[in-house]
């Protein structure tokens, strides 16, 4: 155990050092007696659990934990790849927003090709416009929802963090629209919503449906309020979220159709989208053939 502390951040470590709390230790008791009761009797059980603030361990590897989002229990299958996480950051408390395959039918909901995003490629932070991202991946298969691995997008969990894109995807439109706020904009099409902060709760508006003075989450920090190109990996843990309100919102109608672009991010279901960042949802993952 202490060789797995020493590899966690900095603030799991504390939480293992500091130990764990009674409802934490409950809960590895019961997935003890779980994996011995699934050894003699092939039995397997799910746990539930409130403990959201649980690190998971390498024992919990393989265990599934049906972990309370504040409304109701998520089941969470552990594997390798978690260990060192929180559980809560695999059982989001924000609605999953379903936006539609791109073609009939679909409600076709993205933003412009050059809105910037973050992303981290082989270890390395880089700004980039999510058309030049999408659309070289697109190229190179053929088709216009590919399937990926290997690049995380700058998100928000239970705080802003890295999280593995699962999907990409691009569809035609000719219709978009401009929302201006302090030190930013961001163009998206109709139907892609936008997380707003509403009587202390967070909101998902359709682009079409916000108003002048709604409050945008963004980020902001002890140093500066960061953009995406000048946010780096140190900041992120000092980083965290404000409101900031809409200025104007303009349509736009192109003669021609245009690109717009979408990407799928696992248990995060948004992504920070725009030179002076703002939450966005994404589209949820599409099935491939």
């Amino acid at each position: 155990m202490d060789e797995f502390i020493r590899l966690l951040p900095s603030r799991q470590r504390r939480s293992l050092i500091r130990g764990l709390t009674p409802e934490q230790k409950t809960l590895l008791e019961k997935l003890r007696e779980t994996k011995k009761l699934q050894k003699e009797k092939g039995q397997k059980k799910i746990i539930k659990t409130h403990c959201r603030d649980m690190v998971i361990l390498p024992e919990m590897i393989g265990e599934t934990i049906a972990v309370h989002n504040g409304k109701e229990f998520t089941p969470v299958e552990i594997n390798p790849e978690m260990t060192g996480h929180y559980l809560g950051e695999f059982s989001s408390p924000m609605k999953k927003v379903v936006h539609g395959t791109p073609g009939i039918g679909a409600s076709r909901a993205s933003v412009t090709g050059d809105t910037p995003i973050l992303i981290r490629v082989n270890g390395s932070l880089e700004p980039i416009e999510i058309g030049k991202l999408v659309d070289e991946i697109c190229e190179r298969n053929g088709k216009d929802i590919v399937n990926i691995n290997g690049i995380e997008v700058l998100c928000l969990s239970h705080k802003p963090a890295l999280k593995p894109i699962q999907q990409v995807s691009r569809h035609l439109v000719n219709e978009i629209y401009r929302i201006t706020y302090a030190n930013g904009q961001i163009e998206a099409t109709g139907n892609h919503s936008i997380y707003t902060l509403e009587n202390g709760n967070l909101k998902l508006k359709e682009t079409s449906k916000l108003k002048l003075g709604d409050n945008l989450i963004t980020l902001t920090n002890k140093k500066q309020p960061p953009t995406i190109d000048t946010l780096d990996e140190s900041e992120l843990p000092h980083t965290t979220t404000e409101t900031i309100k809409i200025e104007s919102i303009q349509k736009k109608q192109n003669k021609t159709h245009t690109y717009v672009y979408d990407i799928s991010v696992p248990r995060a279901e948004n992504f920070f989208a725009g030179k002076k960042p703002i939450l966005a949802s994404n589209s949820m993952y599409v099935p491939l053939k």
